[in-house]
């Protein structure tokens, strides 16, 4: 019944349902379990939510195998979440975390406070590493990192991420390069990402035009969260 418990409460957390365990306890029927209690009993469920992990994984990973250009490559997602701290005090932390997207696997994780931004550089990284960060990753530090470590990453670009410029030293006019791509036609070239303070790191800037019926659809949630929330004119480029 314990394990009924436990599951609830992970299922339920899955979704977004954070439920007080002692709830759950009186509902099967269990007696009083403080979270407490809970607590101490899960985390001796290591081994067991691993086992499970595993069937999960093997089943939802059918046919999804890493590709031969990938051979020898650990691939790795990164990405960071804010969590509110239940109670009066309604603190802000933030979980940064790192998940080997072939293996389904936890590499790193690190909890902070909101001060500490989203960057590669929480993350110990090293050779063979390839990875994969969304717009907020893509910075002249977090790209250091990653060559350092002798990594690889593939990163998405904010127009403001850094300045591009060709190997004379001009700075290139990314908007306009890509505004000349033909309808699924695709940009691809060498380029060096500088900042203000000097530095300099050579990278690869690739971009596809979207077709027409994805840049109507683009639009329509842009204009969907506009009426939620601001959208910031970089990601309207």
């Amino acid at each position: 019944m314990l394990a009924f418990v436990i599951m609830s409460f992970v299922f339920d957390f899955a979704r977004g349902l954070v439920l007080e365990t002692s709830i759950i306890a009186q509902t099967a029927k269990l007696g009083e379990l403080s979270d407490v209690a809970f607590m101490e009993r899960l985390a001796q469920c290591k081994d067991w939510f691993a086992s499970i992990s595993q069937r999960l994984i093997r089943n939802s990973m059918e046919g999804y195998e890493q590709p031969d250009w990938l051979a020898g490559k650990t691939v790795v997602a990164v990405d960071a979440s804010d969590v509110v701290e239940k109670g009066r005090s309604k603190r802000t932390y933030r979980l940064h975390y790192a998940l080997d997207i072939f293996k389904m696997a936890s590499l790193q994780c690190k909890i902070t406070t909101q001060s500490v931004g989203e960057t590669l550089v929480n993350f110990e990284l090293g050779q063979n590493m390839f990875i994969i960060a969304d717009r907020i990753y893509s910075t002249i530090n977090g790209m250091k990192h990653c060559l350092d470590a002798g990594a690889d990453f593939v990163l998405r670009m904010r127009k403001n991420s850094f300045t591009a410029c060709d190997a004379k030293g001009e700075t290139l006019d990314l908007i306009s390069l890509f505004r000349a791509v033909q309808e699924s036609g695709c940009a691809d070239f060498k380029a060096f990402a500088s900042n203000k303070h000097g530095a300099i790191v050579p990278v690869r800037i690739c971009a596809k035009r979207k077709t027409v019926e994805q840049i109507k659809e683009s639009l329509k949630k842009m204009k969907d969260r506009e009426r939620k929330c601001c959208v910031s004119e970089e990601v309207k480029i």
